[in-house]
């Protein structure tokens, strides 16, 4: 659970002390490390073994912001998925470094050098005559390093497409620099909070 959610601290904690009273393994995140993922986990044995069921989302579950607010969240039960969710809730629960996340991308660990494989695969694409391009919706994109990797691949020839909810410090449409990157926000009916 979120231990330091914005305005949410203390219904945070009740939640917490309810779930541990029902049996539930309550894990409030790790120091210096803001923890916000959206992710529930549930472990059963079964006939033909263990099996893990995964909840990945992205918003709160929330009955008051659910009216504003537009989520998505996968159910699954697919071993890879669940073995990746495991072994992030162990280093989050132990503080004990995971061996890594597969085909996850997990901040601070591996989600900037995995977004920077992709944008290089776009542009690896984009100089042997495959159709390339990057679209990605996020909160916000401040990030120095990969704001210089999209201006790269914008000038490599590779569409990119983005949908930035808050802050953008990427110059879109920029002769010479940026010239095939878009950027755009959508805030209608609801608040996109991803």
């Amino acid at each position: 659970i979120e231990f330091s959610a914005r305005f949410d601290e203390a219904p945070n904690i009740l939640w917490g002390r309810r779930l541990e009273r029902e049996g539930a393994h309550v894990a409030y995140g790790v120091e210096r490390l803001k923890t916000h993922v959206k992710l529930a986990l549930v472990v059963r044995e079964e006939k033909e073994g263990i099996r893990r069921y995964v909840h990945v989302g992205t918003g709160n579950c929330h009955t008051v912001t659910a009216r504003i607010y537009e989520d998505m969240g996968i159910l699954s039960c697919e071993p890879e998925l669940g073995s990746n969710v495991a072994a992030l809730f162990n280093e989050l629960t132990s503080a004990t470094p995971s061996p890594g996340y597969g085909k996850r991308m997990v901040a601070p660990y591996n989600l900037r050098e995995s977004f920077t494989d992709s944008i290089h695969r776009e542009v690896q694409h984009s100089q042997v005559g495959r159709p390339p391009g990057i679209s990605a919706k996020m909160n916000q994109l401040q990030d120095t390093r990969m704001i210089r990797e999209r201006y790269l691949a914008s000038h490599a020839g590779v569409p990119i497409n983005r949908n930035v909810r808050g802050r953008c410090c990427l110059r879109a449409k920029v002769l010479g620099l940026s010239e095939n990157i878009r950027v755009f926000s959508t805030l209608g009916r609801f608040l996109e909070h991803n």
